[in-house]
């Protein structure tokens, strides 16, 4: 299992329509059981999975080059629940009513 990631290209982020987040894509490979193909059929793979010789052509106006960055989801996924924790603070501040005071003290 790989995972990696491409910035500015995944959903829009929440309240900020125009600027988007990580598009993230899991690669998994499941590769065949040492002796469980022949030898004509790890040669026919080797010839479907060869690195082309020659660089595909392609109109430049019809494409986007980006770069993917690896991600570990064990930390992606503690760092969302950080940032989770932190909007969520924010927003508890948002619920009070407009011109209410949040601080205890302010009533006395």
């Amino acid at each position: 299992l790989t995972v990696k990631s491409i910035e500015n290209e995944g959903m829009p982020i929440h309240k900020r329509p125009f600027k988007k987040g990580r598009l993230f894509i899991k690669f998994t490979v499941e590769f065949p059981k040492a002796g469980s193909i022949t030898p004509a059929q790890a040669a026919q793979l080797e010839k479907v999975l060869a690195i082309p010789r020659t660089t595909p052509s392609y109109v430049a106006d019809e494409v986007e080059e980006c770069t993917m960055h690896d991600v570990d989801p064990h930390a992606e996924s503690r760092r969302r629940e950080r940032e989770s924790a932190r909007e969520e603070a924010y927003d508890d501040d948002d619920e009070a009513p407009r011109g209410a005071s949040q601080c205890p003290m302010a009533a006395q």
